[in-house]
């Protein structure tokens, strides 16, 4: 994830910048239901998520080590 605030300063920042991307909570939440998961099925589950974003979403997760793909 791009560095938005000063990790040195606050320990919390790492968190606190992937908790405030819109989807990925909503994409957490849907993961955790009911993993494993694939895209298509999170696509259906999340109505109003683009493709686009929704792939982006699930990139970064896994660059941060929050997700693992298979």
């Amino acid at each position: 994830m791009a560095k938005k605030l000063d990790y040195e300063y606050c320990k919390a920042a790492p968190m606190l910048e992937w908790l405030g991307n819109k989807w990925a909570l909503v994409v957490l939440v849907k993961i955790f239901e009911n993993e494993p998961v694939r895209f298509n099925e999170l696509y259906r589950n999340i109505p109003s998520v683009s493709e686009k974003v929704l792939s982006q979403v699930l990139r970064q997760l896994t660059t941060d080590g929050i997700i693992h793909r298979e």
